[in-house]
């Protein structure tokens, strides 16, 4: 169940249970009957500024703290509301409203034990089992603990015992309906209808219902209904938008929102349910707007600092969003999520947006925040990653080795530790380690072309030549098109004077890096000593310069492609004075061998 759901379902619940008969101060106390009257016609705001008015006489007031309780879950205020609801039980433990709303917002967030406790103490002071809704609660965390047959025969007695009460078949229908047994908890849904004939949440629920078995007309009747219910009530917009994203009908959404926003440009949900909405279509600067307003309205709340954020970074406005986190993030803040955000935040305004010299501050601000995070949860491999990063593009390449270190030792399979280790050693030169880090890296991700063609290059300047070749050979297994391979692994050829392997290699390399002047250049050194190299082996008799027949056409091939490689490199190169001449040379052969 999402939050929103939750709330809606919290909204039901709590109009049903505020129907009841109300002891204590609800029959002398004007602040508890207008805030009955309120939740009847869901108004929650008000319904919180009278109970906290009425709480202010008396801080006990069992009913008081029910209303408050109820009214902030309905709005969205989950941990407060459920604090006054505990509030309530520890004064009177068997309160019957407080216990069934409480019980359904723990189940609904999986706290099935805590609820447990809750109706085991609400037993033990109903001793006689006299209070049908205590025993619905436990039936409720039965059907959590997996118990449904034991759940549905209370329910069933509750509702044949109070057949004028909504509660127990919309709770039966619920339990039904999470058991995808459909006919029946519509059959309950209908007949609790029939018992709240107002209620939009039920409407609402068998609607999603009908929709899920596929009953379209009938779905879209009830979704009508929930749209038309009290057009007066000043809530109306937003409680109708509600209704459209907790069905994640996000267009639908939008346009209540935002009437609810001008109706109510205080209502912080309005703002807050409309910048969700924004995101869920992709309107991030429309997002961006309506969050910034919600935040405005309530800068404490945890759950809008971070989508606040969230939304900056997916807007790319890491600026903007350092301010926020300076603003939020106080120096005694031990809350990991938002340091780690605000980390976030100032890496990314270091990568994309700081001027250069302005550079490693932002970096060292990052490893702060996301050091600071490590205090409250330090086996967070995730975070030692992230400190690891900043450092090696803020160029500490041994600290960066120190947190890729710990990354492994969190997370020793996490491969990409192990390669950006292998690149931090190879920037302090450290050869043997980041030779020793990259061979794990590549073995433990094979596919990783570009640590591959890192390894080969430090075994090539460590002339591990063999070593080398046998990885460039890898690398081009795996990419065909990899020209700077090719490119190297036909500069060590050359280099070993083994023209015809380095001319295959250099071939490939400007096939496919036709703009690589070096390749070029390297590719017309290559022809041109292996032209040398024949024209020494059978030399002519007669000058001593000109190859035999049997080699002409094979010297006039390497001739042609020692001056097309030349030609090219001297486009990048128009003032390389070796190349012009070795030109001169290639092209003075040709000449000769034409007259030949």
């Amino acid at each position: 169940m999402n939050l929103f759901t939750l709330r809606l379902s919290v909204c039901a619940l709590a109009v049903a249970v505020l129907l009841v008969p109300w002891t204590g101060l609800a029959a002398r106390d004007p602040d508890i009957e207008a805030a009955r009257r309120a939740a009847a016609a869901q108004r929650w705001e008000e319904v919180i500024k009278r109970a906290k008015s009425a709480l202010g006489r008396d801080p006990k007031s069992l009913d008081a703290l029910r209303f408050l309780g109820e009214a902030q879950i309905a709005v969205g205020d989950t941990l407060d509301g459920m604090g006054h609801l505990k509030e309530a039980l520890s004064i009177k433990p068997h309160d019957a409203p407080c216990l069934v709303l409480l019980v359904d917002v723990l189940l609904s967030e999986g706290e099935v034990d805590e609820a447990d406790q809750f109706v085991a103490a609400a037993e033990a002071k109903d001793k006689k089992g006299e209070l049908w809704e205590i025993k619905a609660s436990r039936a409720r965390v039965l059907a959590a603990q997996g118990e449904v047959r034991d759940a549905i025969r209370i329910f069933a007695e509750a509702t044949a015992e109070n057949p004028q009460n909504p509660l127990y078949p919309k709770l039966l229908a619920r339990l039904y309906r999470d058991k995808n047994i459909v006919e029946l908890a519509i059959d309950l849904y209908r007949r609790a209808i029939e018992l709240a004939p107002g209620d939009a949440q039920l409407h609402f629920e068998l609607a999603q219902v009908l929709l899920k078995d596929k009953q379209f007309n009938e779905a879209m009747a009830e979704f009508k209904t929930v749209r038309d219910a009290d057009p007066t009530n000043d809530e109306v917009n937003y409680q109708i938008g509600k209704l459209y994203f907790a069905a994640s009908r996000y267009a639908e959404a939008l346009e209540p929102l935002q009437a609810a926003t001008k109706d109510r440009p205080d209502h912080f949900y309005s703002h807050y349910l409309l910048g969700q909405t924004y995101r869920k279509l992709g309107r991030m600067p429309e997002a961006e707007q309506s969050l910034w307003n919600a935040y405005e309205l309530r800068p404490q709340r945890r759950d809008v600092q971070i989508l606040l954020a969230t939304t900056l970074a997916d807007e790319r406005k890491y600026g903007e969003q350092i301010e926020l986190f300076r603003s939020v993030i106080a120096d005694t803040t031990s809350d990991a999520e938002l340091l780690v955000m605000g980390g976030d935040a100032y890496y990314n305004f270091a990568s994309r947006n700081a001027e250069r010299e302005s550079k490693p501050l932002y970096y060292d601000s990052a490893v702060v925040f996301f050091k600071r995070s490590l205090v409250s949860a330090p086996a967070q491999p995730r975070i030692t990653y992230r400190v690891a990063t900043v450092h090696y593009n803020n160029d500490q390449f041994d600290s960066a080795v120190v947190y890729y270190q710990k990354t492994l030792k969190l997370q020793p399979e996490k491969c990409g530790a192990m390669i950006n280790m292998g690149y931090s050693y190879g920037r302090m030169e450290k050869w043997p380690e980041a030779i020793a880090a990259l061979r794990q890296g590549t073995a433990c991700d094979a596919s990783n072309v570009s640590a591959r063609s890192y390894l080969a290059s430090i075994l090539a300047a460590q002339d591990s030549l063999n070593a080398a070749i046998v990885v460039y050979e890898t690398v081009v297994s795996m990419d065909s098109t990899n020209c700077e391979a090719y490119g190297q692994m036909g500069l060590i050829y050359f280099n070993r004077e083994q023209y015809v392997l380095a001319i295959r290699n250099l071939r490939q390399a400007v096939t496919f890096c036709p703009n690589r002047g070096d390749f070029w250049s390297l590719y017309g050194y290559a022809n041109w000593s292996q032209f040398l190299r024949v024209r020494e082996r059978i030399r002519d008799s007669h000058d001593g310069l000109i190859p035999g027949d049997e080699l002409l056409a094979k010297g006039r091939d390497y001739l042609d492609a020692a001056e097309r490689g030349f030609e090219k490199a001297l486009r990048y190169k128009p003032g390389d004075k070796d190349l012009k001449e070795t030109l001169k040379a290639v092209t003075d052969y040709k000449k000769r061998l034409g007259e030949r």
